[in-house]
């Protein structure tokens, strides 16, 4: 596994470390499907719970929305922990966890919609 630090924990840790999804500039950040395929992998082996750190400027939404949908959709509770700065589709990723926790240092950003066709989106 390539999120995962621990898959024999009873509760193991996935990191999302660095930007999510393909960035021009900083080439492949975390990949949202493979990141997916991990968590429920991990879902599927009676774990007691699964921990997600999140130290992440956002991304791409499409594979933010992956990460998003497994969390919810795990059997296994999933809790998230900001453990730097949870920006854009990285706090709503946050969001999903159903314990969140914040470090005392750490920052939380969102933002509305933006690039593309807005309606596209559903924004207006």
């Amino acid at each position: 596994m390539q999120y995962c630090v621990d898959v024999n924990s009873d509760e193991p840790i996935l990191l999302i470390n660095k930007h999510i999804g393909f960035d021009e500039t900083d080439g492949q950040g975390i990949d949202g499907s493979l990141f997916q395929r991990e968590l429920l992998e991990l879902d599927g082996m009676g774990k007691k719970r699964i921990q997600i750190w999140i130290n992440s400027p956002g991304g791409i939404v499409m594979d933010g929305m992956n990460i998003y949908n497994a969390i919810l959709k795990s059997k296994t509770k999933v809790d998230t922990y900001n453990v730097g700065i949870a920006a854009s589709i990285a706090a709503v990723i946050f969001q999903a966890g159903r314990n969140r926790i914040m470090a005392d240092y750490s920052k939380l950003m969102y933002h509305n919609a933006h690039g593309g066709n807005s309606k596209e989106l559903g924004v207006l």
